[in-house]
């Protein structure tokens, strides 16, 4: 009888903590956001306690957005590229205190540069975008690397934060000579394939009929964004493309040591690199460290021309939430991103 009492008791906290989240309400005020056109999901330890799609993944064709639909993540890529560098870590095939030119010789110019460095972009090695003209014409990543290799730093390393894509495009062509394998299919051998993540791609894939078609909503004028012309340069910091349900698959297992170990999470998901001196914000590997009404968040968010994307992680409440969109609107994604997590932890008034 004590036993069954317990069960009961346990059996109550449980529905009590899922219905205490502010679901009808979300959902309420996500109906009236009629230029949203997207994916939204929020779990609650093992259980998912929200999920919908809305719109069109190609408004041309008239599809849906549904539970195959990929959407390009952008910037969300690198918490996958810093989960691979740790996983080979775990497996002793490298450190992140290691120097970049154990694994590029050719970064002569770069001799004091780690893969921390790269990590919690504290490098000094300028974005790419600030070079464009040296890597636009590039027909391979090798190509790219070489010509990374003969910049100069914008500061000493560890010196200061700068937020740079080329820090993962480097750590990519890292991952890729340390494990033998091509960036995507060391991704898809050791994380894809065996969670099962079946709509999860490259944008640089033959296959683009299941990729949602991006747009961007100008004065409530939607047209089609371009399509992304150089994918070389999003390797390793910007050119995967997951559904709702595969990212949410794979944040599970991330957060629950089922990719990397355990001390390795709590190494990637630690502040490593305060953003400033008066922040709060901080960046860990691949994400940043933050505080949203008091409780700890782990995020990034994630933009490529016609898509943004984000993801929130609040470990002490075991909650996730995934936003993806296909019709690029700053104004309204920024509202929703806000607006989920207040009314997701308010009191239910």
């Amino acid at each position: 009888m004590l036993v069954k009492n317990k069960l009961l008791l346990i059996l109550f906290a449980v529905i009590q903590t899922t219905s205490a989240f502010n679901n009808k309400k979300i959902a309420e005020y996500l109906q009236n956001k009629k230029d949203f056109s997207g994916a939204i999901l929020i779990s609650h330890k093992n259980s998912v306690i929200f999920k919908q799609y809305y719109g069109f993944e190609n408004r041309e064709l008239k599809i849906a957005n549904n539970s195959k639909t990929q959407f390009p993540i952008a910037s969300n890529t690198k918490i996958f590229t810093a989960t691979a560098i740790m996983l080979l870590q775990d497996k002793k095939l490298l450190q992140v205190t290691d120097n970049i030119s154990k694994y590029i010789p050719e970064a002569h110019n770069f001799t004091s540069v780690t893969i921390h460095h790269l990590l919690t972009h504290t490098s000094g090695i300028p974005c790419y975008y600030k070079k464009w003209a040296d890597i636009c014409s590039c027909k391979n990543l090798d190509n790219i690397i070489r010509q990374i290799s003969t910049w100069q730093q914008e500061f000493i390393p560890g010196s200061s934060y700068q937020y740079s894509n080329t820090n993962y495009l480097l750590l990519a062509h890292i991952i890729e000579k340390v494990s033998g394998l091509p960036y995507y299919d060391f991704l898809m051998k050791n994380m894809f394939h065996p969670l099962n993540m079946h709509n999860t791609n490259s944008v640089s894939t033959d296959d683009i009929t299941k990729i949602a078609r991006g747009y961007i909503s100008n004065n409530n004028n939607i047209t089609k964004s371009p399509l992304i012309t150089s994918p070389l340069t999003l390797i390793g910091n910007g050119d995967l493309c997951v559904s709702l349900d595969d990212l949410h698959i794979w944040l599970k297992a991330l957060f629950s040591s089922k990719i990397i170990t355990k001390p390795s999470l709590d190494i990637l998901a630690a502040k490593q690199t305060a953003l400033s001196q008066h922040s709060t914000r901080a960046h860990g590997y691949g994400c940043f460290i933050d505080k949203k009404d008091n409780k700890t968040v782990v995020e990034h968010t994630g933009a490529l021309i016609g898509f943004l994307s984000k993801f929130m992680v609040f470990p002490d409440d075991d909650i996730m939430i995934i936003i993806l969109t296909n019709v690029e609107n700053l104004e309204i994604f920024s509202e929703i991103e806000k607006q989920i997590p207040n009314m997701l932890f308010s009191d239910g008034e």
